[in-house]
């Protein structure tokens, strides 16, 4: 399968989404930034990797800089839930992509590919709740602004050379 051709956009639109979300508390408008990503096999995979990868790097930023802030992952997603953040998406796929972002926020990368495979037609959505939650979490727990924590994401992001 060929990469999308527009593959370098994908995390300027993750980045403008996440802003949206998180500065002018509009899910909605994010969502329609975000949902062209998730229009086929190939867009999906993609940007369920980089958004993944981004949680992953939230996660880091908030142990950096406190060990205490850890939750249980059931806990985390009942409470999701009761805010009806969790919708169509299957507890095992929710349940894959916090783990694969905290595997990867303690510097461990698995492999993507199997997750993308069990967890289809869900993963795209999934991520962005991942990814979503993981920007709040660490912005709350670091006492950093989202814009911050974002900018640093990206930064770390772009650091990391090919995905």
């Amino acid at each position: 399968m060929d990469p999308p051709a527009d593959l370098d956009k994908f995390p300027n639109i993750v980045r403008r989404a996440l802003l949206v979300q998180s500065i002018d508390n509009d899910p909605e408008g994010a969502c329609t930034i975000i949902a062209p990503l998730g229009q086929d096999r190939g867009r999906t995979a993609v940007a369920s990797f980089i958004m993944l990868d981004l949680a992953g790097l939230a996660f880091r930023y908030q142990v950096r800089g406190d060990m205490t802030g850890f939750v249980e992952l059931p806990s985390l997603l009942a409470r999701l839930d009761l805010e009806n953040n969790v919708r169509e998406i299957p507890l095992d796929t929710a349940t894959a992509t916090f783990t694969y972002a905290a595997a990867v926020g303690g510097g461990v990368r698995p492999a993507h590919q199997p997750l993308i495979d069990a967890h289809r037609p869900h993963i795209f959505w999934a991520s962005w709740l991942t990814v979503v939650t993981a920007v709040r979490w660490a912005s709350d727990i670091s006492f950093t602004m989202p814009v911050r924590l974002i900018d640093w994401m990206f930064d770390e992001f772009a650091g990391h050379g090919e995905r």
